[in-house]
């Protein structure tokens, strides 16, 4: 009887022993199928997903099928870049876009600029359709009348950055006053140069004139675009044009 109750025991232990076997090292240190699921968190349990390292897709973690976002929009790739552009570019496709307010009296605005935008473009070559005269009342030669239109030209080049930046520091009202304020300065030095003896005072009356010049062409857009609909931007700022083209 000992020797059979030990022969059961024997028996029991082999077969546990082949059930051990059977089971495979995964099974027994808790393999894919079953470590993942109890102590790492497999992807129905909240496992790390490769991409988002936050959650997996039944958890609601930050998968790409539930709230994270990809690799292309976390690292800003054309993905990210094309949903910006669409949200933030109206195109027409019912996203509203917001209208200034439009007073009656904008257009006496922008005619007003065009007529002292005229009065300072027709000094540019107000000497030089008359040189012959020019040359016998102050005594000088055909270059030093011609010098009279062509500093408007000059001035233009390097003062227009820096009164682009007043423009845009001070705004319209500012720089048209200074515009207007150096026009008006510029034609009445030239009146008082009326005298054989005064060119250079006349050369500097141009001048000033030059610097009111670079004013005012900087202003046709911005005027536009402050005190016009989107409609009615091209028309106004023709309009502010044509003052100048007129001379």
């Amino acid at each position: 009887m000992g020797d059979d109750r030990k022969g059961s025991q024997d028996r029991s232990a082999l077969d546990g022993m082949d059930q051990d076997a059977d089971q495979g090292p995964d099974q027994r240190a808790g393999g894919p199928d079953q470590g993942l699921d109890q102590e790492a968190g497999c992807p129905d349990q909240g496992a790390v997903c490769p991409d988002q390292g936050a959650g997996c897709p039944d958890q609601g973690l930050g998968c790409p099928d539930q709230r994270s976002v990809g690799p292309d929009q976390r690292s800003g790739g054309p993905d990210a870049l094309e949903h910006i552009e669409c949200l933030s570019i109206p195109n027409g496709d019912g996203v509203s876009v917001v209208t200034p307010r439009l007073y009656k009296k904008r257009w006496l605005i922008v005619l007003l600029f065009s007529a002292y935008s005229l009065s300072n473009a027709y000094q540019w070559i107000q000497y030089g359709i008359i040189s012959n005269i020019i040359m016998r009342f102050y005594n000088v030669d055909a270059l030093a009348v011609d010098w009279l239109s062509m500093i408007y030209m000059l001035i233009y080049i390097p003062f227009i950055l820096p009164v682009t930046w007043l423009l845009d520091k001070f705004g319209l009202r500012v720089t048209a006053l200074v515009a207007n304020a150096l026009n008006l300065a510029g034609t009445w030095i030239k009146v008082a140069s009326a005298r054989p003896d005064l060119f250079p005072v006349t050369m500097f009356g141009q001048l000033v004139s030059a610097m009111a010049q670079v004013f005012i062409l900087g202003m046709p857009a911005r005027l536009a675009s402050v005190w016009f609909g989107a409609d009615e931007v091209s028309t106004a700022c023709s309009i502010g044009v044509f003052g100048n083209q007129a001379s």
